[in-house]
């Protein structure tokens, strides 16, 4: 499966660039040329290249994979959509446009899936393993770079993205530091995989693994607009009560924007002692 980097868990009030790699798993597809009429036997002797996880695949020099031909057109497609998305003045036909996108995005990345599944008509176990092998070794290999980049630490890391942490608050210092890594990181893949920046986290609250808020920031017409992202926590999920994902709510919010935590435990102590009335 992909890799997690373990977490550095607490709240973060000095930024953190989020960078991820560009649909990860169909550019390992392409750039390896996996797929089943390109799989190698060991020891062939053919121009052909080799994965992190050590199968073996032609090279498309000589026979470009039918999978990566499909992913390469799906990919264009979805690039050609995503401007069209954002050039048009209509919120109709944006919407429209960002589930035609999303469609292709999904398309794409069921390729990985499809081959490791036991009944499927395309499974092949070295190729679902390939694929994760060489993801795993992409995200431990930025981690490395990245962290030789001065005033950068990595916090966390899933599957197919990093969370950067710089020594600064000043969010436009933030971003040249993770342009930055993201120029010295897309450098040294060689083209295998593009990483790029998502947004920068202002502040950030890591919990656990797959479990986190952030107060995200993104440029849009020269100005910063703010946006709270959770993931795995009680606010995002539906398991848990209205009473429960609004009291939370309010703690992020205070966590995040005022970074002030004897605030937030003061604020829950008097909404359990009013008994959350307010709400």
């Amino acid at each position: 499966g992909g890799l997690v980097l373990e977490p550095k868990t607490g709240l973060h009030t000095e930024c953190i660039v989020y960078l991820d790699f560009r649909a990860m798993y169909p550019s390992i597809f392409i750039s390896y040329n996996i797929c089943p009429t390109t799989l190698l036997q060991p020891n062939e002797t053919i121009e052909k290249i080799t994965t992190p996880h050590g199968v073996e695949f032609v090279s498309p020099e000589i026979r470009k994979g039918i999978i990566p031909k499909i992913l390469i057109s799906l990919l264009k497609e979805r690039e050609k959509v995503r401007s069209q998305m954002k050039s048009t003045k209509n919120e109709l036909e944006k919407r429209n446009l960002d589930a035609k996108q999303y469609a292709l995005k999904v398309m794409a990345n069921a390729f990985y899936g499809y081959t490791g599944y036991l009944r499927a008509r395309l499974y092949t176990l070295d190729i679902a393993n390939s694929i994760t092998g060489c993801g795993r070794f992409l995200i431990n290999k930025t981690k490395e770079v990245a962290e030789l980049v001065p005033d950068c630490e990595v916090v966390y890391g899933d599957t197919d993205s990093i969370m950067v942490k710089t020594k600064t608050k000043d969010l436009d210092e933030a971003f040249l530091i993770g342009k930055n890594v993201e120029e010295i990181v897309n450098k040294e893949m060689n083209g295998k995989v593009q990483m790029k920046i998502e947004y920068v986290f202002k502040t950030l609250l890591i919990l656990s693994k797959k479990r986190y808020a952030g107060l995200s920031c993104e440029k849009l017409d020269g100005k910063w607009k703010e946006e709270f992202i959770m993931k795995g926590i009680e606010t995002v999920r539906r398991d848990w009560c209205d009473l429960t994902t609004k009291a939370l709510f309010e703690v992020l919010n205070i966590l995040l924007k005022e970074q002030n935590p004897k605030k937030a435990l003061k604020f829950i102590v008097t909404a359990l002692l009013s008994g959350l009335t307010f709400f």
